[in-house]
């Protein structure tokens, strides 16, 4: 029992104090304006509406470089018409809301998402201003209501020349805007560029970069990582770099993250130009693309020479022509030979080589070249004797095999540093009856515009490419007679 009085009383006691606790919540009415106040807002609102042009308010902010202008017009007590020099509200917004508060002077409240509003967030800026009238003008001044700085800014009647400013920032705004869809346009059809450029497929032998003096062999271009591959040489007897660069497209073209040395210049840009066709074969494929930079002009894609000179390694003031050219090599006696394998012969080589055979199987006396047709390049050992080359079949019994001889005359080119011309002479005895036949197979593959000299390496051997300079889809594969040539390095 007692312990039932206990627990009775203390229910009874907390009770008592929630009781005591509660309090009632007296809801205050709205805060009304004062009524000097309100007389005020009524003679401001009055004027502001009453000008038909509307008001023009300079919106200086210190986070800002110049001011933002505005152009407002007053409907009636609570609605206004909205033009601002800010980018994103720089479109006349309508049916902005506006109302006043304050004790004791009227303070005017642009309501709603708006350019104050956005300048707000943006910069710091306000959209409650202290509104004072200066009778001498005609003005009105506003002073923003927070106490933050007290910087009087001016509501003033619209002008011509007050609009002008408005426009002014305005149109501003628009050309920017073009600017930007222009820039993103080009940056699109940069990047379009560049993909078709990727996307050419030409049979020409070599691929390159070249832009004023400078010239490299272009490895890739990874548009993923956006890394361009380059191999050249600082200098004609230097060795050989690859180095990558970074890139970053640009409307027009690529930004390259270091310079490329092009004379005494540093190229950091490029733009790209229109597109090369240079295919007498495929006139409507494209085989590079032109660029440019600085007033220096080039192309990306595929020539028909190479981008450097290549140099004997043991010694670099030797170039691979100029290696072929030595005097030394003049008694070399044979000194280039190919075989009857297919893949010593380009595609359109071996085209030509199949139609020769069957020239030679079905028109010249005991030549049968059905399983030999080749070539050999002589240097006489005998110095009164002409270089010399020589196409070489079975005879028509296949007791051995024959020479077709046709005399040379090997010079440097002067225009590229790998290559050479070798112009055909005189024909021997054996090729004057078909010395038409013999200069249309030939002279595809030493046309008068010289032949690239190409060092390859199979397995551990040095092999000679000739390959057309005139149109590089035309090359044939020497190997070396002499064993002790084919130990030397070119790159």
């Amino acid at each position: 029992m007692k312990v039932n009085k206990i627990l009775l009383i203390m229910l009874l006691m907390f009770a008592i104090f929630i009781a005591a606790c509660k309090k009632e919540t007296t809801k205050l009415p709205d805060r009304e304006v004062p009524p000097e106040v309100s007389e005020l807002i009524k003679e401001y609102t009055d004027l502001l509406t009453a000008e038909s042009r509307g008001w023009v308010f300079q919106y200086d902010l210190q986070e800002l470089e110049q001011p933002v202008f505005m152009h407002l017009v007053f409907n009636d007590k609570s609605k206004l018409d909205l033009l601002s020099g800010f980018r994103g509200h720089h479109t006349e917004q309508k049916g902005v809301s506006y109302s006043y508060e304050g004790n004791y002077t009227p303070i005017l409240v642009f309501e709603g998402n708006n350019v104050f509003k956005a300048l707000h967030d943006a910069y710091n800026g306000s959209y409650k201003f202290k509104i004072s009238l200066n009778e001498k003008d005609n003005t009105f001044q506003l002073v923003r209501s927070d106490g933050f700085d007290d910087h009087v800014l001016e509501l003033r009647p619209a002008t011509d020349e007050l609009l002008a400013e408005v426009d002014s920032q305005v149109d501003s705004i628009l050309a920017q805007i073009a600017y930007e869809k222009e820039q993103e346009k080009l940056l699109a059809e940069t990047k379009e560029k560049i993909r078709k450029f990727l996307e050419i497929d030409s049979d020409f032998y070599f691929y390159n970069f070249t832009i004023g003096d400078f010239s490299a062999t272009l490895n890739s271009i990874d548009t993923a990582s956006q890394v361009i591959s380059l191999t050249y040489k600082d200098t004609p007897s230097s060795s050989p770099s690859t180095f990558e660069f970074d890139y970053k497209v640009i409307p027009y073209g690529i930004e390259l993250s270091q310079g490329l040395a092009v004379g005494a210049d540093s190229i950091y840009t490029l733009s790209l130009g229109e597109f090369v066709y240079e295919d007498s074969l495929n006139p409507s494929k494209p085989t590079s693309l032109s660029i440019s930079s600085n007033g220096a002009e080039g192309k990306m894609g595929y020539p028909h020479v190479a981008s450097y000179p290549y140099t004997l390694t043991t010694e670099r003031s030797i170039s691979i022509s100029e290696w072929i050219l030595d005097p030394a090599q003049q008694n070399a006696g044979l000194f280039l030979y190919s075989t009857d394998a297919d893949e010593l012969y380009s595609d359109l080589v071996n085209q030509q080589r199949e139609e020769f055979k069957e020239f030679f199987n079905a028109e010249v006396d005991n030549a049968l070249a059905t399983n030999r047709l080749v070539n050999q390049i002589y240097f006489p050992v005998n110095q009164n004797s002409s270089r010399n080359i020589q196409i070489s079949t079975r005879n028509g019994d296949e007791s051995g095999n024959r020479f077709f001889l046709y005399n040379l005359d090997i010079s440097d080119n002067q225009l590229e540093p790998n290559v050479i011309n070798i112009d055909l002479t005189t024909p021997s005895a054996s090729v004057e009856p078909y010395e038409n036949e013999f200069k249309d197979y030939l002279l595809n593959q030493l046309p008068a515009e010289g032949v690239n000299v190409v060092p390859v390496i199979v397995g551990t051997t040095l092999r000679i490419r000739l390959v057309s300079r005139k149109d590089s889809r035309y090359w044939v594969e020497y190997i070396l007679n002499r064993v002790g040539d084919r130990s030397n390095r070119f790159d």
